[in-house]
Formats: structure tokens, C-alpha cells, sequence
């Protein structure tokens, strides 16, 4: 299970952070508590994913087509979390450049991208309910 080892430096990562920077905001803290919440979330329900499909559907090969929360930890938890990162980094080029142009053209990609996750999650849930 590979994103268990990359779990472990998620965790070294929130670590160094905590450490390192004690006197950042408390939004920033919040955004980055906030941000490793959803990882480990992810990481939780794509271990659930792989148990039914390589531990309890052993053998089965049938049991490889069902989708059980996939269709919602990948696509859509890796838009919102993609959104939430690529709105942090337009409100920092802003802020160290203080023109818009750039910022907004992100930030326009970011929301068109995160629009389609979701809706690639609600399309593939309803799939899977049929």
C-alpha cells in the first residue's frame, strides 16, 4: 500500500510545519490543518476501496467492477483539495505581486477544474447505483 508510506510524510510534513512556523496566521494554520484533514481522510477511504477490492474480493474478479466510494475519494476529494491549494497560491502571487491578471486566470482554471471533478464524481455515483 503505497500511499500508507506517503501518508508517513504527510505526517513528517505537518510536523515540520507545526515546528517551524508557529507564528503563521491563524487562517494559514487552519488552511494547512485543514488541507492534511482531507489526506488523511483520502488516504482512509482508498485503503476502504482497495480491502473490498484486493482483500474481501480476493479471487473474485467480478468484485474489481464495483466502485464502492471511489467514484467520491478521487475525483471530487482531489478537486476540493486542488481547488483549496490553488486559491491559497493565487492569493499569494496577489500578494507578492499585487496585479490580477495572473491570479484570476488560476484561479478561473482552478474553478473549471474542481466544476468538472464533481461532476465526474456525481456522473460515475449515479453509474454505479444502475
Amino acid at each position: 500500500m503505497p500511499q500508507l508510506g506517503i501518508l508517513g510524510l504527510l505526517v513528517a510534513q505537518i510536523y515540520f510545519y507545526h515546528e517551524q512556523f508557529p507564528t503563521d496566521r491563524s487562517a494559514i494554520k487552519a488552511l494547512v490543518y485543514g488541507v492534511a484533514i482531507l489526506d488523511l481522510l483520502q488516504t482512509a477511504m482508498v485503503t476502504a476501496d482497495m480491502l473490498l477490492w484486493f482483500v474481501y474480493g480476493f479471487g473474485n474478479m467480478e468484485q474489481l467492477d464495483e466502485t464502492f466510494i471511489n467514484s467520491w475519494d478521487v475525483p471530487l476529494l482531489d478537486s476540493v483539495i486542488s481547488l483549496v491549494v490553488q486559491v491559497f497560491y493565487c492569493w499569494r502571487i496577489y500578494s507578492l505581486r499585487k496585479k490580477l491578471l495572473i491570479p484570476a486566470l488560476i484561479l478561473v482554471v482552478s474553478l473549471t477544474q474542481c466544476a468538472g471533478g464533481i461532476a465526474t464524481a456525481i456522473r460515475e455515483r449515479k453509474q454505479a447505483e444502475h
